[in-house]
C-alpha cells in the first residue's frame, strides 16, 4: 500500500473552507491524485445528532454546555468516520477534511478565557480524539483567517441547511464567538506551528482576497505534502 496524505480545512463559519476543499479536491485530481473529501459535522448522521440539537440552540445558547462535553460529542462523530478516514489515507488517497479536530479547540475553547486553561484544554482534547479513541490525525491543517466582520455576511451566503431551518445557526449568528474562535485558531498556529498553518484571506479589513489567491497560498502550503 502507498500511504497517503490527510488535510484539513479549519477557519470559522464563513470563512470559505468548502470553496477551497473543492479547489484543492480539483487541483489534486488534476496531477492524478485519488482525493476523498468530507465534511464535518456529518449532518444526517446518528452519530451528529446531539451536534445538531447544540447547533439549532436546542440546548441552550453556544455558552451553555460544558466545552469538554460538547467536544466529546464532536469527537464521536469523527470517531464513527475514523476507519474510512484511515482506509482511503492506507490506499494511498488524499483526504480533504472540511473542519477536524481543530475546530473542536477554536470553538469550544470559546467557551475558556483563562489562558492557561485554554491551553490544557486544547492539549487533553487532541490527546482524546488522537490517542484515547485513535482518530486520524492530519497531515497538516490549513487555517483560514476570517475576521467575524466578513465572515458572519458570508455565512447568510451559504445554500439552506439539513440541520437547521434558520439562516444562522448559534455559532454563525454569535459574531463574538465567531472572533474568539478566529482569535484561538491564531493561537494553534502559534502553539503548534508543526500542525496549524495560517493562512491570511484578507486583502485589507473589509475585502478578502480572491479565491484562487487563497488557493494558491494554500496549494503552497500542501506541496511539501506529496
Amino acid at each position: 500500500m502507498v500511504h497517503g496524505v490527510f488535510i484539513a480545512i479549519e477557519g470559522v463559519d464563513g470563512s470559505g473552507k468548502k470553496t477551497q476543499t473543492k479547489l484543492l479536491c480539483d487541483r489534486f485530481q488534476s496531477i492524478g491524485k485519488d482525493v476523498y473529501t468530507i465534511s464535518f459535522p456529518r449532518y444526517g448522521e446518528l452519530s451528529a445528532k446531539i451536534i445538531e440539537k447544540y447547533l439549532r440552540g436546542e440546548l441552550g445558547d453556544s455558552r451553555s454546555q460544558p466545552p469538554e462535553l460538547m467536544s466529546l460529542a464532536y469527537a464521536v462523530d469523527r470517531f464513527g468516520a475514523a476507519e474510512t478516514i484511515r482506509r482511503k489515507i492506507n490506499h494511498g488517497f488524499v483526504v480533504i477534511a472540511d473542519r477536524y479536530a481543530a475546530s473542536n479547540l477554536a470553538h469550544q475553547g470559546t467557551k475558556i478565557r483563562d489562558e492557561a486553561q485554554r491551553k490544557a484544554f486544547y492539549n487533553e482534547t487532541l490527546q482524546l480524539e488522537y490517542e484515547t479513541l485513535g482518530i486520524p490525525k492530519p497531515s497538516l491543517n490549513i487555517v483560514l483567517l476570517v475576521p467575524s466582520a466578513v465572515a458572519q455576511p458570508n455565512v447568510d451566503q451559504k445554500d439552506a441547511r439539513t440541520y437547521t431551518t434558520k439562516q444562522r445557526d448559534i455559532h454563525e449568528a454569535d459574531a463574538n464567538h465567531l472572533e474568539l474562535a478566529k482569535k484561538n485558531y491564531e493561537e494553534l498556529c502559534d502553539l503548534y506551528p508543526d500542525e496549524f498553518v495560517a493562512v491570511e484571506c484578507m486583502h485589507d479589513e473589509s475585502t478578502m482576497r480572491s479565491i484562487e489567491d487563497i488557493h494558491q497560498d494554500i496549494w503552497q502550503q500542501v506541496k511539501p505534502l506529496l
